[in-house]
Parts: C-alpha cells; sequence; structure tokens
C-alpha cells in the first residue's frame, strides 16, 4: 500500500468511529411522558411543546424541566413561537395561547380564528402567523394581541376588587343581626 491510500484509510476511521473529539448529540432530562411537538427559545429559557402535557419549560439547557399550564386550557401543543417576552402556543383543537410571562399563565387570543388546529406559528415583523389544519394561514397583528391581555388584567383585577365588595357588604349584613 502507498502513504497515500494509508493516509486515506485512516482518516476514514477516524470518521466512521465513535470519538468524543467529535461532538455528539446529548440527551436532556426530559421532558418524559409525552411527545415534544416543537421547540422554542427565549433568553435562557427552553420551552417544550408537548403532546399531552402542554409546555414544559428549562431554565438550565435542559437538565431540568417544569411544566407551565396554568391557564392553557389545551395540552395537544403543536407549535410554539417566541417574539421577545411573549410566547405563543398553537394548540390541537384550541387554538392560539399568549404568555407574558414565561409560561406561567396562559391567555387564549382567538378572536377571528375560525380553525383552532394550529399546527405551527411564526413571528415576522409585527405578526403572528397561524398555520391551520385544513383552514389556511391566519395573521394577526401582534400590538392586537398585546392590547387584549392588558384589557382581559384590568377586567380580572376590576372583578377581583367587586367581589371584594360584595364580601365586605356580606358580612356587614352578618353583624347588623347580631
Amino acid at each position: 500500500m502507498n502513504k497515500i491510500t494509508c493516509i486515506r484509510i485512516l482518516v476514514a476511521l477516524l470518521f466512521t468511529m465513535s470519538n468524543p473529539i467529535f461532538a455528539q448529540w446529548e440527551q436532556t432530562n426530559g421532558p418524559y411522558g409525552a411527545l415534544v411537538n416543537s421547540l422554542a427559545v427565549s433568553g435562557t429559557n427552553l420551552f417544550a411543546g408537548t403532546e399531552r402535557g402542554g409546555v414544559f419549560l428549562s431554565t438550565n439547557n435542559g437538565k431540568s424541566w417544569t411544566q407551565v399550564n396554568t391557564g392553557l386550557t389545551n395540552a395537544i401543543v403543536l407549535s410554539l413561537a417566541v417574539s421577545g417576552t411573549n410566547l405563543f402556543a398553537g394548540t390541537y383543537g384550541g387554538g392560539v395561547f399568549l404568555s407574558t410571562n414565561n409560561g406561567t399563565s396562559w391567555t387564549e387570543v382567538n378572536t377571528g380564528l375560525t380553525n383552532t388546529i394550529v399546527r405551527y406559528l411564526a413571528v415576522s415583523g409585527t405578526n403572528l402567523f397561524a398555520g391551520t389544519d385544513d383552514g389556511g394561514v391566519f395573521r394577526r397583528s401582534l400590538s392586537d394581541l398585546m392590547i387584549k391581555i392588558k384589557i382581559t388584567q384590568i377586567s380580572d383585577v376590576t372583578m377581583e376588587e367587586d367581589e371584594s365588595k360584595e364580601v365586605s357588604t356580606e358580612i356587614n349584613r352578618e353583624n347588623l343581626k347580631k
């Protein structure tokens, strides 16, 4: 054998052998128990959208995962998208959900969405796009979604204040009877 043939064989062996010099895939510690349909990154947060477990969050590169589903009424998450600090989840039959706090809570944002099987989400410029099952692609302005969230949050606070007034009134009436 000549030198060139020997060198070619050695190079081929190096590339075909499992060698720690070369980068390899490494399995993370979960999330387990569900098919992972999508991944998204926001800063140092890694999110996984799963088939039956909803959304999981890892803050340490996959060493541990936490389920973050409060308000997410559909646990079949097909797609995820990120815009700034906003996380969107597309679900199978539940439409689109938005979290403004890394998945701690979710709000449904489906106004105008006629097909709620959302397989794909994408952010482009100032719009969120949703690819649906046999329903085409829908577009919604990100600023419109943020306005809806703010109105919902204000409504929740107002309801809590009204409820506390009703409770106070009931307590006062009970005291008057005594």
